[in-house]
């Protein structure tokens, strides 16, 4: 069974509305599903003993650095956030001119507030922003429950589901919501960062000169694009927090068949147009799992650039944005965060009296709740850099004795059967038989999703 239109809009529908916010949009991996095993992600905390821990943690880069142009998400892109950034730094004119003693001293007393200087002579994040990130991201999570809770009441169709929402929840929530954000600004020093922050802003805009000096020693490519075993050149990507498949602090995300119903209605004209209109009945009842909005750290970008106005290319045509909608140009967008998603659970409508109990499934399939088990397939291989080719060479060398190759891979049904997307890799005449299939085992509690990138 695939996931059908109606259930896929749905989820991507109702996780814009908890998501998505005034400035950010979500962009989907749904063609292409992502997913990450703990082993995967030591590097997140740091660990990175084994050239298994580097490569993946150049996967994870490449993945979370392609420039989004939409709401599905394109891992076949190969061009990268850190190109951009690279190319703006190397050849990009400026105006302005040196900062004088006052300008520079003000500059100064920004960052030093703003950013540590590790032993190698790095900056990172200073002790007071590190505190406003953890309060402002306990801030965004107790939102993020409020907005989930919010529009599983409105489309519940048992009244007295909607009036314990009216009546208890939502001002228990709304109080909850009010506390994390007076914590914020008492323990998280978030006037103090913000104002900071301003300063900087304004201090960029007159001290174009010393800023960009700046941003050059923030980005040294000999320094700050290591390789893996592959020889893949990437710049450092990693999770904040590092330990996100440890915390407790992840959100209930669920699905009723009011919900799906409703919001798949509601979801964007460009998925429709790729999934179908939602109008179609489903044999999936509800589905819930756990959800967590995670940032994406890089210590070489400063996104001040993206909105400094004293520098332009060479090329007048070339821009990083035309601020339409869409937007088009080199670099309209860039992922800020993830949301991850564990632990899925799916009900099935019930053919009897008696309801099913709900399936543990793997978060893998969120996009794709298949048992791979209609068509039979053939493995077509070309030399390629997909990421999508990478996991799934790994998976076959594992499973399937494959040995390891520089090679992207896709399932080619033999009779047409249900879409599997591949992110564009091309056919070759390389065929082989594929790998038995593997038994079916419970999903891993600590496996996770890729819901979507922010």
């Amino acid at each position: 069974m695939t996931m059908d239109a109606t259930v896929r809009l749905a989820l991507m529908a109702k996780a814009n509305l908890i998501f998505a916010g005034e400035d950010t949009f979500l962009s989907f991996p749904a063609l292409d599903p992502i997913s990450y095993g703990p082993a995967q992600l030591r590097f997140a905390r740091g660990q990175l003993d084994t050239a298994a821990d580097w490569l993946a943690m150049s996967e994870f880069a490449r993945t979370a650095n392609r420039i989004p142009r939409g709401p599905l998400y394109d891992t076949s892109g190969d061009t990268f956030v850190w190109d951009v950034w690279r190319e703006v730094l190397d050849t990009a004119e400026r105006a302005g001119s040196a900062p004088s003693a006052a300008g520079q001293a003000e500059i100064d007393r920004a960052l030093a507030f703003l950013y540590a200087t590790d032993g190698d002579g790095r900056r990172q994040e200073s002790a007071a922003v590190q505190l406003y990130r953890q309060y402002r991201d306990a801030t965004l999570a107790a939102e993020e429950n409020y907005k989930s809770r919010q529009i599983s009441a409105t489309f519940a169709e048992d009244p007295a589901d909607r009036d314990r929402w009216t009546n208890i929840e939502e001002p228990a929530l709304r109080r909850q919501v009010a506390q994390f954000r007076d914590d914020w600004i008492a323990k998280g020093f978030k006037v103090e960062v913000e104002q900071a922050r301003q300063l900087e802003q304004a201090a960029i805009a007159r001290q174009a000169q010393a800023v960009w000096e700046e941003w050059r020693h923030a980005f040294i490519p000999d320094l700050d694009m290591p390789t893996d075993v592959l020889l893949n050149a990437f710049a450092t990507t990693t999770l904040l927090p590092g330990d996100v498949a440890d915390r407790d602090d992840w959100l209930k995300f669920s699905l009723t068949g009011a919900e799906i119903r409703a919001l798949a209605l509601q979801a964007p004209p460009e998925l429709q147009r790729v999934f179908g209109t939602g109008g179609e009945a489903t044999e999936i009842e509800s589905l819930s799992f756990e959800a967590r909005s995670v940032g994406l750290a890089r210590p070489w970008l400063k996104t001040a650039l993206f909105a400094a106005r004293f520098w332009r290319f060479p090329d007048r045509a070339r821009q990083l944005s035309d601020g339409g909608n869409p937007a088009q140009g080199l670099c309209p967008a860039y992922p800020a965060a993830m949301v991850l998603a564990r632990n899925l659970e799916v009900r099935r409508r019930a053919a009897g009296p008696d309801a099913p109990p709900p399936e543990r499934v793997s978060p893998r399939f969120l996009f794709q709740l298949a048992q791979l088990q209609a068509a039979p397939a053939v493995m077509v291989a070309q030399p390629a850099d997909g990421a999508f080719g990478r996991r799934l060479l790994r998976r076959l060398a594992t499973e399937g004795g494959v040995a390891p190759a520089r090679v992207a891979l896709r399932l080619q049904p033999a009779v047409p059967a249900t879409r599997f997307a591949t992110g564009g890799v091309r056919t070759s005449d390389i065929v082989a038989p594929p790998p038995p299939p593997p038994p079916v085992e419970e999903p891993a509690a600590d496996e996770l999703s890729v819901l979507a990138f922010i």
